[in-house]
C-alpha cells in the first residue's frame, strides 16, 4: 500500500469502530487494523495495541488470537507468539461453560499497557489517543452494563 492508503485506511478504521464500538464488527475492525499495522508499517507496538482492542471484545476469539501469534512470529517475536498460540489452544480446550486460567482480558492487559509506552516513543501519539479514548469508552460501557444488571 502507498503511505496515503495507509493513512486512509486508518481513517477508516477508526470511522468503522466508531460506528459500533462494542460490537463484534468492531473487533474484526481493530484486527484487520493491527494486521496493516504490523504487515505495511511494521509497527508492532501499535499492532498489539490494536489487537488488545480486539480481544478486549472478543475474549474467545482463537481465530484473533492466532492471527496476532502470526503476527508476532513475522515480525520475530517467536517468544509473544507461542505465548498466544497456547492460549489459542486453551481456549479450544476448555468447556465453553468454562473459564480460562489463561484470561485474554488480563493477556490484553498486560500487552497493552507496554505497547502503548513504546508506541509513544514512536510518534503514533494520534492512535494511541483513539485506542486510550475507546479504552475509555469501553470500560465505562462495561460498567453500565454490570450496574443495570443489578
Amino acid at each position: 500500500l502507498l503511505a496515503k492508503d495507509v493513512d486512509r485506511a486508518r481513517e477508516l478504521f477508526q470511522q468503522g469502530i466508531w460506528s459500533g464500538p462494542t460490537s463484534a464488527q468492531a473487533a474484526k475492525s481493530f484486527s484487520s487494523w493491527a494486521h496493516m499495522e504490523a504487515v505495511e508499517d511494521r509497527n508492532i507496538e501499535l499492532s498489539r495495541s490494536l489487537y488488545s482492542c480486539a480481544a478486549r471484545l472478543k475474549p474467545r476469539s482463537t481465530k484473533l488470537i492466532l492471527n496476532w501469534a502470526k503476527d508476532e512470529r513475522a515480525y520475530g517475536d517467536s517468544v509473544r507468539a507461542n505465548e498466544l498460540e497456547r492460549l489459542a489452544g486453551a481456549i479450544l480446550a476448555e468447556p465453553r461453560q468454562g473459564v480460562s486460567k489463561l484470561s485474554p482480558s488480563e493477556v490484553a492487559a498486560e500487552i497493552d499497557s507496554l505497547s502503548i509506552e513504546t508506541a509513544l516513543a514512536e510518534g503514533v501519539e494520534e492512535f494511541i489517543e483513539f485506542i486510550e479514548k475507546w479504552n475509555k469508552y469501553y470500560k465505562q460501557r462495561r460498567r453500565t452494563a454490570a450496574a443495570n444488571t443489578l
